[in-house]
């Protein structure tokens, strides 16, 4: 059995107002997250980059007289703000230090709530957003969403990422539409992931800075799993899209929701072929067919579905080789070639992944939302670990026949 205490211990709480209160303890800093459950696959392409563009202006809006940012503010008393705009999600959060809740609080909550925004701000953030996109590595950014083409078609999750930059008329009288929208869809979940000295003061700051609860509740998103099975495209047209040395590639097959209960197989899957000690793909490219590549997979839970993705970074003359090496160790897993120290192995390392991060309070944080979300409520102290020290063969076996089912490459 695995150890099961990877997951910092989290208390739900009550506010006077009745709001639900994660709080996970941490040391030095508070972390104060306000998670809210929609996010850009519940919106139509257009608002879904607007939701990207706003990320960039809230933490940019003027919060005094004078004009200055509420970054700018927070940063000369050794705080910060950032607005993380995901597929099911819109997460706020400040970290600030502990002594500094009573000063702090109150203006990052006012800035979200009641946000500054001018036409002028929006212009900057779309250049500043356009600056950041295409300094990003945009072989890598279309192979996977060439993929995400490929795996859910016209599924919302099928949609490329990013893109902010190229929104046109979104000026801040229709970011600030699109943004009381959100605020309105229901109560957020609020995280607080710092030292308990400092919890008592947060949860005044949190009672008295946010809005009245809304009397519908949150208004759930219907979301509905893809269907369909996609056929492989893995050894055909196996060459960089430019013709140049060089080729990214992303491969990999749908997986299920997180909640459930084969999700821990698809995470051990994903070590097995990505770059930690478990992984049967990195060993086989490296030791024996010394193959120069950057390796990276992971699994990725949504609320109705989920993928297993793979990213390479390689020569192109060897692109070939490595996809069908990929292909052959997922055909030995489905057949149930696993061997049992193989499986010790990987497991410990996606026990290690979620260690990691759950240390980290901002991603331990977005976790324990999250489940709180999907209806499992706030604890997930040892849960996650317990699922994967259950994990068998002969479920790997399935997880990866289910990615086979699916499978499609991409290279760019």
């Amino acid at each position: 059995m695995l150890p099961t205490d990877e997951v910092a211990p989290v208390i739900r709480r009550e506010s006077p107002e009745g709001r639900q209160v994660l709080v996970i303890p941490a040391e030095d800093a508070l972390l104060v997250s306000v998670v809210l459950p929609t996010g850009t696959r519940d919106r139509g392409p257009d608002e879904a980059r607007a939701l990207e563009l706003l990320g960039r202006v809230l933490p940019a809006a003027p919060v005094d007289g004078e004009g200055t940012g509420l970054n700018a503010w927070l940063a000369r008393r050794g705080a910060a703000a950032e607005a993380v705009i995901a597929r099911e999600s819109v997460t706020l959060r400040c970290r600030m230090p502990a002594d500094g809740v009573a000063e702090c609080l109150p203006v990052f909550l006012a800035a979200i709530v009641r946000p500054t925004l001018t036409d002028a701000l929006c212009r900057a953030a779309r250049d500043e957003s356009a600056a950041a996109y295409a300094a990003t590595d945009t072989a890598g950014r279309r192979a996977r969403d060439r993929l995400r083409e490929l795996l859910f078609g016209a599924h919302p999750l099928g949609r490329p990422s990013g893109g902010a930059a190229d929104v046109p008329g979104w000026q801040a009288a229709a970011l600030r539409a699109l943004y009381q929208d959100l605020l309105a869809g229901g109560a957020p979940v609020l995280v607080l992931a710092g030292p308990e000295t400092a919890v008592p003061a947060a949860l005044d700051g949190l009672a008295a800075g946010l809005p009245p609860l809304s009397a519908d509740g949150c208004r759930a998103s219907r979301r509905e799993a893809p269907g369909g099975e996609v056929p492989s495209s893995g050894g055909v047209n196996l060459r960089a899209e430019d013709g140049g040395p060089r080729a990214r590639v992303a491969a990999g097959g749908q997986g299920p929701a997180r909640t459930d209960a084969s999700a821990p197989a698809f995470a051990v899957l994903a070590e097995l072929c990505g770059a930690s000690e478990g992984s049967l793909l990195r060993r086989t490219l490296s030791t024996d067919l010394a193959v120069d590549c950057s390796l990276d997979a992971q699994y990725v839970g949504y609320s109705d579905s989920g993928l297993v993705r793979l990213e390479l970074e390689l020569a192109t003359d060897d692109v070939a080789l490595t996809e069908s090496v990929l292909r052959e160790v997922l055909e030995l897993l489905a057949g149930g070639g696993l061997q049992e120290t193989a499986l010790l192995t990987a497991r410990e390392a996606a026990h290690a992944r979620a260690r990691a991060e759950a240390a980290d309070p901002a991603l331990g944080s977005y976790r324990a939302a999250m489940r709180l979300i999907d209806g499992e409520g706030g604890d997930a102290r040892s849960e996650w670990a317990q699922r994967l020290s259950q994990v068998t063969a002969a479920d790997v076996a399935r997880a990866a026949r289910a990615v086979l089912r699916t499978y499609a490459v991409a290279v760019v």
